[in-house]
């Protein structure tokens, strides 16, 4: 994946963006996610980026992992921990996300990513209904960021913060590009957080992580969180990506 440097950001947008729609989740968290008073509620509670309407999806992983982490668990398998999650999501307030038809299609989306992480990630995003504009950016934010992993909470966090604002502030992103691409980040930010905070906890912010928070929001928003539950405990559980 190709890096670039962090100035590229400041100076490029991508080019206008084609319309596309897709069905969003209607699963609830406490309150509908993407109500305005909601998001501006959970952003007072946690500001990471009130600037960010999709903010409030980064924050319920947030909270999930830590009641996970909390409880104590022995799962050996993707399977428990997906069931796992699913019951965690549920008591949040939401309904269950799947359905046992596409249980087995999401633990083998999961585990295949696993296996060539950088190839999928590329692959997810060439293969999206993103227009080609809003690939090359993602990836470019996604490869930029990754060199950044090993820097500080606030570097990382500024970086991301920054990319936000410019795909908010952009009149060439459509409300599905903006959707999918902050939601995503959304995720990786708050991820990036829970791994700084929990010093005696491995939490892992990886390509083949991100790759599956991107093919979760390209099909929904609560489908984002609850893939990238699923993928970020097992890889510092079960799997190695």
């Amino acid at each position: 994946m190709k890096t670039i440097p962090l100035w590229i950001f400041t100076i490029s947008i991508p080019i206008l963006l084609t319309a596309c729609s897709i069905n969003e989740s209607t699963e609830k968290y406490d309150a509908d996610p993407f109500d305005d008073g909601y998001v501006l509620k959970t952003n007072m509670l946690n500001p990471e980026n009130g600037e960010n309407h999709y903010d409030a999806i980064g924050k319920m992983q947030g909270d999930i992992l830590e009641v996970y982490f909390d409880g104590s668990h022995n799962h050996e398998t993707i399977e428990e921990i997906y069931d796992e999650i699913n019951r965690l999501i549920y008591d949040f307030g939401s309904i269950e996300l799947n359905g046992p038809e596409l249980k087995p299609d999401l633990l083998e989306r999961i585990t295949a990513i696993s296996d060539a992480p950088e190839a999928s990630l590329d692959k997810i995003i060439s293969d999206s209904h993103l227009s080609e504009g809003a690939k090359t950016s993602l990836s470019d934010f996604i490869g930029s960021l990754m060199a950044l992993m090993d820097g500080g909470h606030k570097e990382i966090n500024d970086f991301i913060e920054a990319y936000e604002i410019s795909v908010i502030d952009s009149t060439q992103f459509n409300s599905e590009d903006k959707r999918v691409i902050l939601t995503t980040s959304a995720l990786v930010r708050h991820s990036a957080s829970y791994k700084k905070r929990r010093k005696d906890k491995d939490w892992e912010t990886s390509v083949g992580n991100i790759a599956v928070t991107v093919e979760g929001a390209l099909n929904g928003s609560l489908m984002a969180v609850h893939m990238a539950l699923v993928a970020g405990i097992s890889t510092n559980t079960i799997l190695s990506y």
